[in-house]
């Protein structure tokens, strides 16, 4: 299965705890490369990312039996009852129910699309 350009983007936003513009898209290998310094590639259970602001180190992204997500640095994931995702390094996302497809809502004041199935971007409000 190919990695989809906005979850590998909303994934490296909560990574690196920073949620700046970021645009991402994926290149000839497969491989996924985010504005922010993050590369993702896929594994056999789960999503790898890399980049220099890991300092050498690798993430890994999994789901659980249960859905929830699973980070191997540690950041865990709640759902608040405003429908918003919660992650344990203080990054919050939920789904733009605007009425746009695809589309994210990041605190405080990014929002996230996917441009085509190979691109995804995340703007200022």
């Amino acid at each position: 299965m190919a990695l989809a350009p906005i979850e590998v983007l909303i994934y490296a936003l909560v990574i690196t705890g920073n949620p700046v513009p970021t645009d991402c898209s994926v290149q000839r290998d497969k491989s996924v490369l985010c504005t922010n310094g993050l590369t993702a590639t896929q594994a056999v259970n789960g999503i790898v990312y890399e980049g220099k602001s890991l300092n050498g180190k690798k993430i890994m992204v999994q789901y659980a039996r249960d859905g929830s997500l699973l980070f191997s640095n540690g950041i865990s994931a709640s759902r608040t009852s405003a429908g918003w995702i919660k992650f344990s390094n203080g990054v919050e996302a939920r789904r733009d129910m605007s009425g746009g497809t695809n589309m994210f809502l990041v605190a405080p004041d990014l929002v996230c699309s996917e441009i085509s199935s190979t691109q995804a971007t995340c703007k200022r409000r």
